[in-house]
Parts: C-alpha cells; sequence; structure tokens
C-alpha cells in the first residue's frame, strides 16, 4: 500500500473509531439517565442494556466502516489496518465494562460486586465474539481479490523481503505452540502469553496492536485454562 493510500485509510479509520467512542460515551450516559428517574439503574437491566448499545454500535461500526475503505484500492494492508481499527475499539468498549458494572451495583470501584461483574464479562465476551465473526466475513469483501494466471512466476509468489506473504499469525503461534511444548514458555496469566507474543512479531520485523494481540492471547489463555 503507498504512503499516501495508507495515511488516507488511518484517517477515515481514525475519524470512524472515534465517532463511535463518543456514540458510546454519549448513549450510556443517557441510559444511566433514565434507568436512574426509574429506579432501575442498580440492577442486570443497567448490564444488559450497555451490551446491547455496545453491540449495535459495533455492529453497525464494522459494516459502516468497511464500505468506506472498501472504495480505497485493494490491498492487504487495507484488510489488516481496519482489523486493528475495530480491535481497538473494541479494546474501548471493553474499557468501559467497570463502569458499567459499578453503576449495575451500586458499589464503589474498589468493591465490585463479583456475580455483576462475572455476568456482566460474559454478556461482553458473546457480544465480542459476534463481532469478531462479523469482522472475519469483512475479511473476504476487503482483501485484494485474487488474479487469474496460468503459471505463477517466484516474484508472485514471494515478497520483497523474501517471506511469502502470508499473514506471520501462524508463524508465531507455531512459535508459541514450541515454546508450550518445550516448557520454555510456562505463562501464570494472561500478561505473560501477550509478552510472549509481543517478543515475537518485535524480533520478527512485524508489527501490531497491543489490542489485537491481547485478543488472541486472551483466547489462548482460556484454552489452557479449559474455559
Amino acid at each position: 500500500m503507498s504512503s499516501s493510500t495508507q495515511r488516507h485509510v488511518e484517517l477515515v479509520l481514525q475519524d470512524a473509531v472515534r465517532d463511535y467512542r463518543q456514540a458510546l460515551n454519549g448513549l450510556l450516559q443517557a441510559m444511566y439517565a433514565d434507568h436512574s428517574s426509574k429506579g432501575r439503574l442498580h440492577s442486570g437491566t443497567t448490564v444488559r442494556a450497555a451490551i446491547r448499545i455496545m453491540d449495535d454500535l459495533a455492529c453497525d461500526a464494522v459494516q459502516s466502516t468497511a464500505a468506506k475503505v472498501r472504495d480505497i484500492p485493494r490491498d492487504a494492508d487495507v484488510f489488516v489496518a481496519f482489523r486493528t481499527a475495530m480491535s481497538d475499539l473494541i479494546e474501548f468498549f471493553r474499557d468501559e465494562m467497570p463502569t458499567v458494572v459499578r453503576m449495575a451495583s451500586g458499589r464503589m470501584p474498589c468493591e465490585p460486586n463479583s456475580s455483576v461483574e462475572a455476568a456482566a464479562l460474559a454478556l461482553f465476551s458473546e457480544m465480542e465474539s459476534k463481532i469478531e465473526r462479523k469482522i472475519d466475513i469483512a475479511e473476504f469483501q476487503l482483501s485484494p481479490q485474487p488474479r487469474e494466471q496460468t503459471s505463477p512466476t517466484p516474484t508472485d509468489q514471494i515478497s520483497k523481503t523474501g517471506r511469502r506473504p502470508a499473514p506471520f499469525w501462524d508463524d508465531m503461534w507455531a512459535s508459541i505452540a514450541r515454546d508450550l511444548y518445550d516448557g520454555d514458555l510456562k505463562p501464570q496469566t494472561q500478561a505473560e502469553i501477550e509478552h510472549a507474543m509481543l517478543l515475537w512479531i518485535e524480533n520478527h520485523g512485524y508489527s501490531a496492536a497491543v489490542s489485537t494481540v491481547r485478543a488472541r492471547a486472551r483466547r489462548l489463555w482460556d484454552l489452557i485454562n479449559g474455559n
């Protein structure tokens, strides 16, 4: 992707994410005020309403933002930038969950209601999985279409760096799996998995948003713990 196209994509995505973040703040505040006036702020209704707001905004963000960048010349990096932006938006939504729990439980941040918190995070995870599926579907619309050719040349198959143009995630997962199998990686927390992934990415000359890596580290950590 050329530098001008990359900048175009970044501006489109940044503007979209900023708008949805502002929209979430406004809608949540309005919902809190409405529930407070009706005497149902401190209840599970507040959690469900907050998740519903996030779900609606996230679904719209995926659809409308994909439509915006679809008109930009297709390039593999376009989808990477799109997924990163959507992951950052979901991470921003996740950061709002402690406030949602506090509002629903009526307690101070240092005294969370464990049952309300667990229910809230479970609902959020369901919503996040739904959005991830929508993002995956968008990949087929944003990824460059394969060109028909009778005899691929080596330059078509190998990138300028000498690596095949497949995403680096497969290589990273293979390395992490080997370290887990050999016992070189014995994570006690999700953060340790995230650190190992970020270190591999940096050492191999790649880059990825922390939120994107964190989502993958969380999935692996959940599997390790049987969740």
